[in-house]
């Protein structure tokens, strides 16, 4: 079950393009006065400052020019400044620039010369840089494959306080890909991820509980053939104390709970299709959301999906073209009306 394992890091890499790069000591006033101005959206504020520096080749400024071209949405443009950051050795373009011919960005795909400025930026101490080129090696994507190599770059980027690298280098431990499996420290990592507020993480902190502490988080693990309701009570508007109302087919429905708010829920798998299936029944008076991570069998790491909102009243189905061993239901919330 590797494969869903790479498909996790692979996540983790592609979060990084784009990202705002840190100004040039000399010029750090002026470009962080750019960066705000980007973040305000005002683009015309920014171009004033960022236009007359780069043409004068400060590398910082190039970067971050080559963030507002990405901002504007001409990643031709922004792949140009890139790459004359890139060539003066500034290691934020070189990683901006790596992941533009790893995603194919603004520049055909090529993930041989995207490994090749990945490696400049990380071999520079660039820790987005460094989580990039272990996840390279882990999947042999422009390099040749080398758990050793990726679990290397990877904890380089741990150590740094990356949360994505401590995530991938968690699960390294927990897999024993390119070091010795050792869960303590897997636990370690996650929980060192988990205080930055990386969701995988803090999803598998609460997997590892015991069920009746994972309640307590507001979370609860659901199977194939399984029917459970869920009710909650509601506090200034929230939704908390959780409780499991039921845990089989032959129990009575959640809605002769007492709690204020209840759901329903039921997973089912059909191996002919195949697809899992969920059914996810709101009695709630408004609109809810929820985070939801699946497990696949003969793993013991949790892999984060996609849901959308369940309408007031209504029932909303979840479906994966795959066997589920289990998936984790957790965070209830009310929906933001659009």
């Amino acid at each position: 079950m590797r494969t869903t394992v790479l498909i996790v890091l692979l996540l983790a890499l592609s979060a990084t393009f784009g990202s705002a790069g840190s100004a040039a000591d000399d010029n750090s006033g002026v470009l962080e006065q750019a960066r705000t101005a980007m973040t305000g959206n005002d683009l015309a504020a920014a171009r004033k400052i960022l236009d007359p520096l780069s043409a004068k080749g400060d590398a910082a400024a190039q970067n971050l020019y080559g963030d507002f071209w990405t901002l504007s949405g001409d990643l031709s443009t922004a792949i140009s400044w890139y790459r004359k950051a890139a060539e003066q050795g500034n290691a934020k373009g070189q990683n901006n620039l790596g992941m533009a011919y790893i995603l194919g960005k603004g520049v055909s795909a090529d993930a041989v010369a995207g490994a090749s400025w990945l490696r400049k930026a990380a071999e520079q101490g660039h820790m987005k840089a460094q989580n990039n080129l272990s996840v390279l090696y882990a999947t042999g994507r422009g390099v040749t494959k080398s758990d050793t190599e990726s679990a290397n770059w990877c904890r380089k980027a741990a150590e740094q306080g990356d949360p994505a690298a401590q995530y991938n280098l968690a699960i390294k431990y927990q897999l024993g890909s390119g070091v010795e499996k050792d869960e303590g420290e897997a636990l370690t990592w996650f929980q060192k991820a988990a205080e930055q507020r990386f969701p995988a993480a803090q999803d598998q902190l609460v997997f590892l509980l015991p069920p009746a502490r994972r309640l307590e988080q507001g979370a609860i693990m659901i199977k194939p053939g399984e029917n459970v309701s869920l009710a909650y009570d509601l506090t200034d508007g929230q939704l908390t104390r959780p409780q499991l109302v039921k845990a089989n087919a032959n129990a009575p429905s959640s809605t002769d709970s007492q709690k204020s708010e209840t759901f329903d829920l039921s997973m089912t798998f059909d191996p002919k299709a195949p697809m899992t299936l969920l059914q996810f029944k709101s009695h709630s008076s408004r609109d809810v959301i929820y985070d939801c991570s699946f497990k696949i069998a003969g793993e013991s790491i949790l892999h984060r999906t996609s849901v959308v909102p369940v309408g007031a009243g209504m029932v909303s189905y979840e479906s994966w073209p795959y066997p589920i061993e289990g998936l984790m239901i957790s965070n209830l919330r009310f929906a933001r009306r659009q």
